[in-house]
């Protein structure tokens, strides 16, 4: 998938995903709009095999095994970090980004999957995550996720796509 469009496709789907609702009429708004999915074995196999990425992302994140973490995305990912003009795309460039973050005193994050809708091929996940800064003093972060995720032939799940934003004001940090 070309830049453009991976940019126009986290771009919508981050206004539409994180448009404000109140906390309890959001989950009953978007289940009461969304069709009942026609293989929810499907869906609980792919939340299941996400979430299970996502643990073996923060193992390897924390024992800091870069070829373990870059097995988890595909080839042609991209990430968008909050409060960075940088897109980081392939797999290098990730987890170069999160080696740095983890140089910096970043502990692995924890991550909270609310929904997995998966269309064919691709699931899109929505959470929230909270992490802190090992010796800040209390720096820390929380906010919401969205990522996209590929089917592989193998039946795995691979990270395509993401995108976060913080909870905190980002003025608040000057």
């Amino acid at each position: 998938m070309r830049r453009a469009a991976k940019i126009l496709i986290a771009g919508a789907t981050f206004l539409v995903v994180a448009a404000p609702l109140p906390a309890q009429q959001s989950e009953r708004v978007l289940r009461a709009s969304l069709p009942a999915s026609p293989n929810q074995l499907d869906a609980t196999a792919a939340r299941k095999a996400i979430e299970k990425a996502n643990g073996e992302w923060m193992h390897a994140f924390r024992s800091g095994d870069s070829g373990a973490m870059a097995r988890i995305y595909t080839s042609d990912a991209s990430l968008f970090p909050p409060n960075d003009e940088q897109i980081l795309e392939g797999p290098d460039d990730i987890v170069g980004y999160m080696e740095q973050q983890r140089g910096n005193g970043l502990n692995p994050p924890s991550l909270r999957t609310s929904d997995v809708t998966i269309m064919g091929n691709i699931a899109y996940e929505v959470g929230t995550y909270d992490f802190t800064f090992a010796g800040s003093n209390g720096n820390a972060d929380s906010g919401k996720y969205f990522a996209i995720w590929k089917a592989q032939g193998d039946g795995t799940w691979r990270y395509h796509v993401g995108i976060w934003t913080s909870a905190h004001d980002a003025t608040l940090a000057n």
